[in-house]
Parts: structure tokens; C-alpha cells; sequence
């Protein structure tokens, strides 16, 4: 069975810089235009440079067991509990990130109110923060779902 899918770019403004001002467009979008099924899935690839607000308040608001959390010294990636575990005992200020399923610990509304919840955090946290997200598994409204217009 052939499977299609398609890929949403979303135009920003040029004159947006911040982030928080484009995120919040693509969830919009994702909240107004898009259903999600059983299959859907959210994940979010999360990395930051100086200042560690945004993937540790992501640690912390995970279960502990979540994994996906790393550093960039090493390959290995670690769950929830044991990132903020290292970060408090070596007073990590580098680069660190998440990658990973946010659907696996939450429902996809969820998610998105998680990722809206990041995104509030102070400004110098934002930009010392990369965030991608890929969703998989929705379909666009108005479509069928035998027309191949899912994501």
C-alpha cells in the first residue's frame, strides 16, 4: 500500500526574530486546520546553548522515566530524572537539548498546551533555545481521509 505524505511549511514575516512570535503560529495552525487520529504523534526536538531553562522545565514537566534528554559532550541520551539529576550536581551551563515523543507521555492537545507552556518562559530562555517539531499521523480538515491528505 503506497503512502503519502506532505510536508507544511508555514511563512513567517520577515521582520518576526522572535520564536515565541513564529511557534505559536504553527500551533495555531495545527489546533485550527488538523485532526488527530490514534496515530498521531508530536515530537520535539529541543536543543539550547547557555541558558538551560527550556529543557529543564521540560524535564521537570515529564515523567521521570521520559527519555530523550541529552548533552551535547556525549551520544548517550538519558531519561527526565537523570538530566536533572546531572544538571544539579555538575552545574551544567552548555549546550543540551530533548528529542523525543511527547505523545508517548501526553495526548496531542496536550502536547501542543506543553510546547504553548515552553514558550512563555522568559525571552532570553527562548532564544538561547532551537525547537523543531514533527507531527505525524493528523489529517487536515476538510479532506478525506482517503485523499491522501494526511500528515
Amino acid at each position: 500500500m503506497p503512502i503519502i505524505t506532505s510536508s507544511v511549511n508555514v511563512p513567517i514575516s520577515s521582520d518576526i526574530k522572535d520564536p515565541r512570535e513564529a511557534l505559536p503560529l504553527a500551533i495555531s495552525i495545527l489546533r485550527e486546520k488538523a485532526v488527530p487520529s490514534e496515530d498521531t504523534e508530536i515530537k520535539l526536538h529541543l536543543t539550547v546553548s547557555s541558558n538551560q531553562t527550556a529543557v529543564l522545565t521540560a524535564a521537570e514537566s515529564l515523567p521521570g522515566e521520559a527519555k530523550g534528554f541529552y548533552f551535547m559532550t556525549g551520544n548517550k541520551k538519558t531519561n527526565a530524572r537523570s538530566f536533572i539529576k546531572q544538571c544539579e550536581e555538575k552545574n551544567w551551563n552548555f549546550f543540551s537539548g530533548y528529542s523525543g515523543k511527547l505523545t508517548e507521555h501526553m495526548s496531542y492537545h496536550e502536547s501542543l498546551d506543553f510546547i504553548d507552556r515552553l514558550l512563555q518562559l522568559k525571552p532570553g530562555a527562548i532564544r538561547s533555545a532551537s525547537f523543531t517539531l514533527e507531527v505525524t499521523g493528523l489529517q487536515w480538515k476538510g479532506t478525506q481521509e482517503a485523499s491522501g491528505c494526511t500528515g
